[in-house]
């Protein structure tokens, strides 16, 4: 059973990643394209054009602090379901997850998943998050934190409607796996 677990940068996926390989369970970093790609040849996560469906094929640290309110707007990341399928495939029989970020063709891969998790946290608590985070770091930039803001919301309503659980990550990172964990208890019963 695959497990998604997504939220928007700043929201405590990498966090909450960690904790889960702490506890010793399968999870992935969709977001770590260096092993994403070494396994599935789509990758996890990408950007890609909205108006041209492009790939974008360069590395994401080329673009951060560079990303123009425009550039932003004309683009949105996907996950791959090929390699979403992939990986279901690859898991069958276990429990596993799948940490990454928000994906704009998350309608198209949904079904794919046992459950989807998303991680939430309020603006202002977003903001610090952000803007504290170790430089380069995406979301520091004026244009990628309005991004960020704004996306946030879209995404959990949009995530909300297909039934998505939404998980308060204002909480300690125990408190939240715990919560995750127990649910996919509650699912499985």
């Amino acid at each position: 059973m695959l497990i998604y677990i997504t939220g928007v940068a700043g929201s405590g996926k990498s966090t909450v990643y960690e904790e889960l390989l702490k506890r010793g369970l399968e999870a992935y970093d969709g977001e770590n394209h260096k092993e994403m790609y070494a396994r599935y040849e789509d990758g996890m996560y990408n950007r890609y054009g909205k108006l041209t469906g492009k790939k974008n094929t360069k590395p994401r640290a080329a673009y951060l602090g560079y990303q123009t309110r425009k550039w932003l707007d004309n683009h949105e990341c996907r996950i791959s379901k090929k390699s979403v399928e992939q990986m279901v495939k690859e898991t069958e029989g276990r429990t596993a997850f799948l940490v990454c970020g928000v994906a704009a063709n998350i309608v198209e891969v949904r079904s794919l998943f046992a459950q989807v998790f998303c991680l939430t946290v309020d603006e202002e608590a977003l903001r610090c998050r952000l803007t504290s985070r170790k430089s380069p770091a995406y979301g520091q930039a004026a244009e990628e934190l309005r991004h960020i803001l704004g996306l946030r919301v879209a995404a959990e309503n949009s995530l909300r409607q297909l039934g998505t659980v939404i998980v308060d990550a204002t909480q300690p990172v125990n408190v939240i796996v715990n919560e995750i964990l127990a649910r996919l208890e509650v699912k499985r019963s």
